[in-house]
């Protein structure tokens, strides 16, 4: 088990190492969503909590991030929500009231050299708030194709941020700072795809390779559940849309 373990770590391993460039040494950040709902419903308050890392590993204290909100007919109702500080560094929250429309559109302006990044779009349900349902738990089979529940959580956790999957063509217009290798059109074992995303460190090279400073993914906050979502999302050749 061992041997395996290490020839994946070797192999399989090396191909999810974000490789270091000059042009990553500027400002950029990576977002993470804790809790990311895959509906909600109109009217009842959510709560939104979320890191913001430059690099995607030092957290990034002291910032003043925003929420954009977009719902209604052709999303043409939009609203600001400025989102507080929490006791940990570089952990944020931010509270609103659900508005109307089928779909909801969350940017979020991380306040650090213009980044933002989009959510996927979070369908909005009349009902009860009991009835919200979280993708952290996996959600339910008829609440969104698996696939796309992956994908959003690949947004969400900040993956988008430093890897490409060419084979999804609604992820073009994220953007992508390119430090990570292309994950489209390949497949990758999927217990490694989880003790990558939940236990990174365990996974890390001890020595940089061919004399070069590599870095390496961080450790984000990727329960079990979402990494075998995200990593069923990688490991499919196409994805439904959400129109």
């Amino acid at each position: 088990m061992r041997k395996a373990m290490a020839m994946l770590a070797g192999g399989a391993g090396a191909v999810l190492l974000m490789a270091a460039a000059p042009a990553m040494r500027g400002g950029w950040a990576v977002l993470t969503v804790h809790e990311l709902p895959e509906s909600v419903v109109a009217g009842e308050r959510v709560t939104l909590t979320f890191s913001l890392r430059q690099h995607g590993e030092e957290m990034l204290a002291g910032r003043e991030p925003t929420l954009q909100l977009r719902s209604g007919a052709l999303l043409g109702s939009r609203q600001r929500v400025a989102a507080e500080r929490t006791r940990q560094p570089g952990v944020y929250r931010a509270t609103f009231a659900v508005p109307d429309g089928e779909k909801l559109m969350v940017r979020v302006d991380t306040d650090f050299h213009g980044w933002n990044v989009d959510l996927w779009p979070i369908a909005v349900r009349a009902g009860s708030a009991a009835s919200n349902v979280s993708l952290a738990s996996g959600g339910h089979a008829s609440e969104a194709p698996a696939q796309e529940r992956g994908r959003a959580l690949f947004i969400a956790k900040g993956c988008v941020g430093c890897h490409t999957k060419s084979d999804d063509a609604q992820l073009e217009d994220y953007p992508q700072m390119r430090v990570g290798p292309e994950l489209g059109g390949r497949s990758f074992p999927v217990d490694f795809l989880v003790r990558k995303m939940t236990d990174a460190a365990s996974l890390r090279p001890e020595q940089p390779r061919f004399g070069a400073r590599i870095a390496v993914m961080p450790q984000l906050e990727v329960s079990a559940d979402e990494a075998r979502a995200i990593a069923g999302y990688l490991n499919a050749r196409s994805v439904a849309s959400r129109d």
